[in-house]
């Protein structure tokens, strides 16, 4: 079976993740600022969890079952490929 659906799926959950709504509501930042360093990298730690969450989610609610050791590697690939766009939106979005 391909996987390449799945660089598709992980593509969405973060340009739904990308959003200048989404971004400006994380609001929790604000509230951690004595307790971090810098509020991009926790803004991409959370988008970071959001996808996995939502892999997570997808393949127990929707197919069934844990993700396989070869999808689990595809979504790493995905997002791999997509870190260095999701730091420069949040880096725009903060600035």
């Amino acid at each position: 079976m391909s996987l390449i659906w799945i660089r598709g799926y992980v593509e969405k959950v973060i340009e739904m993740q990308l959003t200048n709504e989404n971004l400006a509501s994380l609001h929790l930042v604000e509230a951690l600022k004595p307790f971090i360093k810098n509020k991009e990298d926790v803004i991409f730690g959370y988008i970071l969890g959001w996808v996995s969450a939502s892999m997570a989610a997808f393949f127990i609610q929707t197919l069934g079952r844990q993700p396989t050791s070869e999808e689990m590697n595809e979504v790493a690939e995905a997002v791999k490929n997509s870190l260095t766009r999701i730091k420069s939106r949040i880096y725009e979005t903060l600035t």
